[in-house]
């Protein structure tokens, strides 16, 4: 796995884990953020990524910085 894999994964995975937290579905999270449910299922799935407008809609409505999507622990 390349180290761009490993940030797709990781990232994925706390926006699937903070999204859980809030008792959000994918469809009410992507609503929420403005993309179609499918790029959410793929960034959970690490196999897309986020714009920057991205990033900080999903970091506002998860309720956590920025950093603790990338957060790797």
């Amino acid at each position: 796995m390349s180290n761009t894999e490993d940030v797709r994964s990781v990232f994925g995975n706390n926006v699937k884990r903070y999204r859980k937290q809030k008792q959000l579905s994918q469809e009410q999270l992507s609503e929420m953020i403005d993309i179609t449910q499918k790029h959410l299922s793929s960034i959970e799935s690490g196999s897309a990524f986020v714009s920057a407008e991205v990033l900080q809609s999903l970091a506002s409505v998860l309720g956590v910085p920025v950093y603790l999507l990338f957060y790797d622990g």
